[in-house]
């Protein structure tokens, strides 16, 4: 029997598992938090995992995790971006900017750099509290200088579907970089002065960044504390047609944020148990949940013996009467070994527990920065 090839409109989008690059682009996992108030001096992630926020202005954003969805997609929740603190004199360097970082591993099928690199689109849902224009920038970050293509997208007071498609870098020596760092970003300008919206955008081919020519045409959302955007949908896959959103179990999600951050949570249990302690110090292995990308940064819990820190426990069960402090070191991408040193009162290579009284956490963070 002759082979006969399968129409690609008869298969269903869902067959196609896993063709979203972004984690967590339905915004549902949110391990930090559901909000938080931020200025130029909170970058990074705050809410929403695998999404950060950079900034350099006068004003403000209150960044949360909503349930405001479109109708009828299979959504649950989005991020909100509400303008908290207004910024009407926009100086020429001031900018901000809602983005999502690729690793380098994670991007060798797109083969920029050779003349079969691939086209890609980019699909997510938008509302606003009115009308308005902001951009879309996607990064070559490996390259010296970067490389860059962007585009405009329309916000109304109602949920609407952005499509982009853009096409390939086919230029010679442009590639990605086969690593766990940041080789791809994607960048949504919400805010731009005049040093990166006073030029033309990039949005024919991929060209060498010029600063002048990333956000052309990005309207200001900390003009007014009226002003908000929600988002919810992300996707970006290989292809020149946008498809329906690829949406995966939220264990699934969770498991592939957790290598990246983990906030490990301890309501009144023990952490660990040592089998004895040193005098006035007491340590062990303290392993996470998931490899990390890469080393992370380790925040121990606080010390203390009141609600809501953590303390050594002596061989009887008690409090040793002077608290010290914690900290990590022989940090891997598996585990470290958590010190708690400057105690009085343990019962030397007596047993001792870690204990939190309340809530206490651990994170471990190993975000692309």
């Amino acid at each position: 029997m002759a082979l006969t090839k399968v129409d690609q409109t008869m298969v269903s989008d869902q067959v196609l598992s896993r063709k979203n690059l972004i984690i967590n682009g339905d915004m549902r996992v949110a391990q930090r938090g559901t909000s938080a108030t931020l200025d130029q001096d909170d970058d990074g992630y705050n809410v929403c995992d695998r999404f950060y926020y950079e900034a350099t202005n006068s004003g403000g954003i209150t960044m949360s995790q909503s349930t405001d969805v479109p109708t009828g997609e299979g959504f649950v929740n989005s991020t909100k971006i509400a303008c908290s603190t207004a910024d009407t004199s926009v100086a020429a360097g001031d900018y901000l900017i809602v983005g999502y970082h690729l690793e380098g591993k994670d991007v060798q099928q797109l083969k920029y750099g050779t003349s079969s690199a691939e086209s890609l689109s980019l699909s997510f849902w938008v509302k606003g509290n009115a009308s308005a224009t902001y951009v879309v920038e996607f990064i070559n970050q490996d390259t010296s200088p970067r490389r860059s293509r962007s585009n405009t997208f329309s916000v109304t007071s109602s949920w609407s579907k952005v499509e982009i498609t853009i096409s390939g870098d086919t230029t010679s020596g442009k590639t990605f970089d086969n690593d766990t760092g940041t080789s791809f970003g994607l960048f949504l300008w919400l805010m731009a002065g005049s040093t990166y919206s006073g030029g033309t955008l990039h949005t024919g081919s991929w060209q060498d960044m010029v600063n002048n020519e990333r956000a052309g045409g990005a309207d200001n959302i900390l003009s007014s504390t009226s002003n908000e955007l929600y988002i919810t949908g992300v996707q970006l896959e290989v292809g020149s047609n946008a498809t329906a959103f690829d949406h995966r179990s939220f264990g699934t999600e969770l498991q592939a944020c957790l290598r990246y951050f983990e906030r490990a949570n301890y309501v009144n249990l023990t952490i660990m148990t040592l089998g004895h302690a040193f005098g006035t110090s007491a340590f062990g292995p303290y392993t996470w949940t998931t490899i990390k990308r890469g080393t992370p940064s380790l925040t121990p819990p606080t010390a203390g013996q009141s609600t809501n820190t953590a303390s050594w426990l002596t061989e009887s069960g008690g409090y040793p009467s002077t608290t010290g402090t914690f900290n990590f070191n022989g940090i891997g991408t598996v585990n470290a070994r958590l010190n708690g040193a400057s105690y009085s009162g343990l019962t030397n290579t007596g047993g001792t527990s870690l204990y939190s009284n309340g809530n206490t956490f651990i994170d471990i963070d190993a975000e692309i920065s």
